[in-house]
C-alpha cells in the first residue's frame, strides 16, 4: 500500500522494533500512527483496526523526544502535547525503521483505516457477547474488558496489566540503548 503524497517524509527518524514492545504495541499492522492526546494526557496510537489512547507514554516520550529524532520533528505539524490538540500523526512503518511520516490526523485515519480492512475484509464486533444483555453488571464491564483486553495484549486477564507494567523498565531501557547506537 503506497503512502500518500500529502504524507511529508521525515528524512532520517529512527524507530528501533524495540519501540513497539516498549510502547504495548501487540496488533499485526504494518503501519501505525502515533500523536499526544490532549484529552487524558496520553499518548495514543491508531493502526486503523484498533485506537488506543493511554498508550505506553514513556516509550512514546522516549522516542519523539530523543536528541537524534526530535529535531526532524521541527515542523508545521502538530502532534498534540498536554495544552494542545493533535492536528498531525506521526506514522511509522514496522517494516522498516527509518521509514516516518507526519501527516494530517485525518487523512492517516482514513489511509490506515484502508490498510487494516481491505475491501471485502469483514470487521469483527468485539463486543458480540454483550448482544441481548439487558443491564451491564459489574461481571459484564469486568468480562468486557477482559475481552477487550486479551484482543490487544494476547492475554485473557485484565490483572495481568501488572505484569505488563513490571516489564516496563525493561522494555524502556531496550529502547533507549537502541536509539543510542543508532
Amino acid at each position: 500500500m503506497d503512502v500518500p503524497r500529502e504524507f511529508a517524509r521525515v528524512d532520517g527518524f529512527r524507530c528501533p522494533p524495540e519501540f513497539w514492545a516498549a510502547f504495548g504495541y501487540t496488533g499485526q499492522q504494518r503501519h501505525v500512527g502515533l500523536w499526544w492526546e490532549r484529552s487524558g494526557d496520553e499518548a495514543s496510537f491508531c493502526d486503523g483496526e484498533y485506537t488506543v489512547v493511554g498508550a505506553e507514554w514513556a516509550a512514546y516520550l522516549t522516542l519523539v523526544d530523543h536528541p537524534r529524532n526530535w529535531p526532524l520533528l521541527d515542523m508545521d505539524a502538530e502532534l498534540g502535547d498536554s495544552d494542545t490538540e493533535a492536528t498531525h500523526m506521526l506514522v511509522l512503518d514496522r517494516e522498516d525503521p527509518g521509514a516516518a511520516w507526519v501527516a494530517p490526523r485525518e487523512a492517516a485515519e482514513r489511509w490506515l483505516h484502508e490498510q487494516a480492512w481491505p475491501e471485502g475484509r469483514a470487521k469483527p464486533d468485539d463486543l458480540e457477547f454483550l448482544e441481548g444483555k439487558a443491564e451491564l453488571t459489574p461481571e459484564l464491564i469486568k468480562a468486557a474488558l477482559n475481552h477487550a483486553f486479551s484482543r490487544l495484549h494476547g492475554t485473557k486477564r485484565f490483572e495481568s496489566v501488572k505484569d505488563l507494567m513490571r516489564d516496563q523498565v525493561v522494555k524502556l531501557a531496550a529502547l533507549q540503548k537502541a536509539l543510542d547506537r543508532g
